[in-house]
């Protein structure tokens, strides 16, 4: 039997792979760790046979071989302290740069800003949204779009740390977010624009037809074909004139 000073942890058996190092502890075990660049790195967890602990070696030479390595304590950033950094970089507007931080310091700090970035997993990241859209812990439930938000700067911050080789990579990925109403748009009547055009001064006609075409061609195409009125159709540069009711 063998003890591993740095470790405390007392070890049965050690092989060395071709690269890196294995050895099984009394709890039956296995351990991987490796060396870079002078400094020695211990597997975060222990594994249940030799062959997984060897693939952990595997793996980790791998993303070596490809560039793709990242030291591990980079990931123990706190999330708080990343997004901070991360916040004081980005150029936004006054109003953006606002917004960014209340969201943060009310919303996500309180859940997610002590936790290391590599410790937080998809599951927390959707356990935030569920948070922010049901309430709870004294805050009131927030809506869909604002959810919205919350989640798509989070998520922002997870991709640049993944671009900064903080973390390999960002829980935000297929999480479910509540759904948002799109009010429909209900046109005016073609009659109806006609109307309005024909009781405004001719220098305003033009400003209501283009609202009204604008309007149309958004609107799930239910209204009659452009091809009926010339100036609701695609790249026309024709005015509707006054129209006059024929008796």
């Amino acid at each position: 039997m063998f003890d591993d000073i740095s470790t405390g942890k007392l070890f049965l058996m050690a092989g060395r792979s071709t690269f890196g190092n294995t050895r099984q502890l009394v709890s039956k075990r296995w351990q991987a760790s490796y060396w870079h660049e002078g400094a020695r790195y211990v597997a975060p967890k222990t594994f249940s046979t030799k062959a997984d602990a060897d693939a952990f070696l595997a793996e980790a030479q791998t993303e070596m071989r490809r560039g793709e390595w990242i030291d591990p304590s980079e990931g123990k950033v706190l999330f708080r302290d990343y997004a901070e950094s991360w916040r004081a970089i980005q150029v936004h507007r006054a109003s953006t740069a606002a917004q960014i931080e209340a969201h943060l310091r009310n919303r996500v700090f309180p859940r997610i800003g002590d936790r290391p970035m590599v410790s937080i997993r998809k599951s927390d990241i959707q356990t935030l949204v569920k948070r922010l859209s049901v309430g709870g812990g004294g805050q009131k439930p927030l809506a869909p779009t604002t959810v919205d938000v919350i989640y798509t700067w989070v998520a922002t911050i997870f991709v640049s740390a993944v671009d900064d080789r903080i973390i390999n990579n960002t829980p935000c990925k297929k999480v479910k977010l509540p759904s948002v109403e799109h009010k429909s748009v209900n046109p005016l009547p073609i009659e109806t624009i006609w109307e309005l055009i024909n009781g405004v001064p001719d220098r305003y006609r033009a400003l209501i037809a283009l609202g009204a075409g604008t309007v149309r061609r958004r609107s799930a195409r239910k209204a009659r074909r452009p091809q009926e009125h010339p100036w609701l159709r695609p790249g026309s540069s024709a005015l509707p004139g006054k129209q006059t009711s024929s008796t």
